[in-house]
Formats: structure tokens, C-alpha cells, sequence
């Protein structure tokens, strides 16, 4: 039903033609996501992604009205080279169509090179730094509401509504109960959310899957920064911070766990070691602070927050990798345990785990 739904708002717009469909190049397949998400491909050349908002859910609306605005700067800001491009609106504004972007997300890509090169550790900085220093006096009052109306999210990792009970699977449900035992981490999670700083336009959302390595083309930017729904008026440092889990839940990924006990025994059997994701790290917190001038005083001040970020993001993850598992994982219960560790003691974060002098 949805497949033949989105050819008929194609065709409606002039998207697409009859002889897509007739030669029999038409492919739509489901993307997944929280909307209804369908990559369209015809010809050699035709690809959209077409996002449909379920009945009830203003995300799609409120991404466009994301791309609207940062169309809207496409001279006055690098950014617009990294964005996909808005195609059209169709089916009274509840279908987004946009560029298909071709190329493998920065998850498939590390994984199929077997490492993390430091160049793109570098652009995401860069990114990141992009996407900071747009101008905030320009955002629609529509994308300042909903990021610092729950502080980014940062409350509700903890403090689930109840229905997460009824939804999610016993595994994570074990994990909150985890969670929910540790005082200390309560109590750092809490003061983490009270510390929220909306300051700049952010994406909020930035994980290796939503930075796709696109196919060489002529003059385009190697990055794309895709999925915007999340995005509006933000901490900065979540965004960073975000970036800088990646790295480190890739670490702890590939150490071969047994037991969580015994997790930290087998770190030097890592396939991705710790050393190469802080020189990751490291290089794109350079690219990132270069970009924006921050002092020496200030860099410090941004860098705590940000690895405070880290330990939030990483309880995130844990509860990502357990939602379809019956039983605990060692990985969650390690990317746990780290986050803890990281909001016990950020300073020594900084230096010791990510090895950042400032």
C-alpha cells in the first residue's frame, strides 16, 4: 500500500514517469526508521529517499522546515555542501522527498576498512564546527522548542516513561534496572540535564549512521550529514560529545568480551585498540576548535562537557545494542560501566581515557 501510494504522489509531482514503471527499472524498498522511509530508484540516474510522516507524527514536517532553513543559508555557509538536497514536498506536506545519497555511513565504512581513518575523523570535525557557527538569530522559532523543552533528551535515559516497559525488550529493561541501582550514576545523569546549554544550532542526532561517505562526484564534499528531524537549538557539546562516543563504542565493540568481569583483561586483544580511537578523537576535536577559534580557557570548559556527553551517549548505546536481546549483553553492560567511570570522574576522562591535553 505504501509502495503504490508513493508512486502515485511521484507521479503527481512530475517525479517520476510512466516509463519507470513500464520498463521495469521502478524499485522502492523500505529504509526503516521511526516514519515510513522508502529509497526510489528508476533508470540509471533517478533515486530519491522519501520520508512519510505516520499519522500523528510532525517529524517529517519539521525536518523540511529544517531544510528550509538551512537552504536558506546555502550562500553564507559551507554546510549546504553536505546536505542532502530537498527535492519537493509532496502529499500536503506529510511526504518529504530528497536526494538519495549514494555511499556507505561512516558504521558500514570503518567496518569494511577495518580501521578509522584520522581524515575523516577530521571532517566531522569540521562538520560539526559547520553546523555550529550558523546563525542562530536566523532559526525559526519552530526548531528552538523541541530539543530545550526535555533537555536534549538526557532526562528520560534513567527516568523512562512506563510504556518503555511494555515495549522494549528484557534486556534493556535489565539495563534501566541497572541504571536505576547506581546512585552515583542517577545523580550525574540528573545533574548532566540540569547542565543543558541550548547555544548554538545543532544536529542532536549524530552517530556514524547518519554521516554517509558519498560516491565520488565532481566538486561534491566526500561527508554528508543526513537525518535532520532531530535538529534545532542545541548544546553544542551533545553534538561532540555524541561524535566522540562513536568512536569509543566502537572500541569497546570489538574487545572479545566473555564476561564483564573479566572485560578489562582482554582490551589489549581489541581489534580496533583504545590508541587509535583517541588519535581519532583528538583529531577531530582539533578540526572542530581550529574551526571556531575557541580559547585555550574556554576549550577546556567545552571539553569536559562534551566527555560528560560521552558518558550519557554511551548509556544510550548500551541500551541500543540490547533492544531486540531476551538477556544482558557483556557489551552493553561494559559500554555501561564506562559511562559510569566517565561521569564519576570527567576530568580524568579527559586525560586518561580520550588522552586530550586541552
Amino acid at each position: 500500500m505504501d509502495e503504490a501510494a508513493i508512486v502515485h504522489h511521484l507521479l503527481d509531482a512530475g517525479l517520476l514517469s510512466a516509463r519507470h514503471i513500464i520498463d521495469g527499472s521502478l524499485r522502492i524498498t523500505s529504509a526503516g526508521g521511526r516514519n515510513r522511509t522508502f529509497e526510489v530508484k528508476a533508470g540509471l540516474k533517478l533515486a530519491y529517499l522519501v520520508k512519510w510522516a505516520r499519522d500523528g507524527d510532525e517529524s517529517v514536517v519539521r525536518e523540511a522546515a529544517v531544510y528550509r532553513f538551512l537552504d536558506g543559508l546555502a550562500d553564507s555557509n559551507d554546510l549546504a555542501q553536505v546536505l542532502p538536497t530537498t527535492v519537493a514536498w509532496c502529499h500536503g506536506g506529510s511526504m518529504l522527498v530528497l536526494e538519495y545519497v549514494d555511499g556507505l555511513d561512516l558504521r558500514r565504512h570503518h567496518a569494511r576498512l577495518g580501521r578509522c581513518p584520522l581524515s575523516v575523523a577530521a571532517q566531522c570535525g569540521t562538520l560539526l564546527a559547520a553546523v555550529h557557527t550558523l546563525p542562530t538569530a536566523a532559526v525559526p522559532s519552530a526548531l528552538w522548542s523541541t530539543l530545550t523543552a526535555d533537555n536534549g533528551g538526557l532526562a528520560a535515559v534513567h527516568r523512562p516513561a512506563e510504556q518503555i516497559f511494555a515495549t522494549s525488550s528484557r534486556a534493556v529493561v535489565d539495563l534501566i534496572a541497572l541504571m536505576q541501582a547506581d546512585r552515583d550514576l542517577c545523580t550525574a545523569l540528573d545533574a548532566l540535564a540540569d547542565d543543558w546549554e541550548p547555544a548554538a544550532f545543532t544536529h542532536d542526532d549524530v552517530r556514524w549512521d547518519n554521516i554517509v561517505i558519498a560516491a565520488k562526484e565532481a566538486g561534491a564534499a566526500p561527508l554528508r550529514l543526513v537525518d535532520w528531524e532531530a535538529a534545532g537549538f542545541g548544546d553544542p557539546d551533545w553534538d561532540v560529545g555524541c561524535l566522540f562516543a562513536e568512536y569509543l563504542s566502537h572500541w569497546l565493540a570489538s574487545i572479545p568480551l566473555t564476561t564483564a568481569a573479566t572485560a578489562a583483561d582482554h582490551i589489549h586483544l581489541a581489534r580496533y585498540p583504545l590508541h587509535e580511537a583517541q588519535r581519532a578523537i583528538q583529531s577531530a576535536w582539533a578540526c572542530y576548535v581550529d574551526q571556531l577559534g575557541i580559547s585555550a580557557a574556554r576549550r577546556r570548559n567545552r571539553l569536559r562537557r562534551a566527555t560528560r556527553y560521552v558518558g550519557s551517549r554511551l548509556v544510550q548505546r548500551a541500551l541500543e545494542l540490547d533492544q531486540q536481546s531476551t538477556a544482558m549483553s557483556v557489551a552493553a553492560a561494559c559500554h555501561l560501566q564506562v559511562a559510569a567511570q566517565i561521569l564519576a570522574d570527567p576530568d580524568s576522562a579527559v586525560t586518561a581515557l580520550l588522552e586530550i591535553a586541552g
